[in-house]
């Protein structure tokens, strides 16, 4: 898990932060944010984006999942939505103190 986190989640921050060099306004943004509003995200650098910031929030996304905390058939209920949200926002801001965009 070490080198899962500690490797592949850096690439992804890395070249994010690197897509992010020329856009000082979207760097102040958190990777849920920049998924969420893709649409304002210049098109040059969209899919980068997407990528780079997408694979964090997905896997994050996933963790409550993975670790048995909501069933498959709780998945589109109101406390897993709470719950994800509430988990995403503190490894996003665990993932920002680390690596400053």
């Amino acid at each position: 898990m070490m080198l899962h986190h500690g490797r592949y989640h850096a690439c992804y921050v890395e070249k994010l932060n690197t897509v992010l060099e020329d856009f000082p306004d979207l760097q102040q943004k958190s990777a849920l944010w920049l998924v969420l509003n893709l649409d304002k995200v210049p098109g040059d650098c969209r899919v980068a984006v997407r990528n780079n910031a997408g694979g964090p929030v997905n896997h994050i996304r996933l963790v409550p999942w993975a670790l048995g905390l909501v069933s498959a058939s709780s998945i589109g209920g109101v406390i897993h939505v709470v719950l994800v949200i509430a988990i995403v926002m503190v490894l996003l801001r665990v993932i920002d103190r680390r690596n400053p965009v």
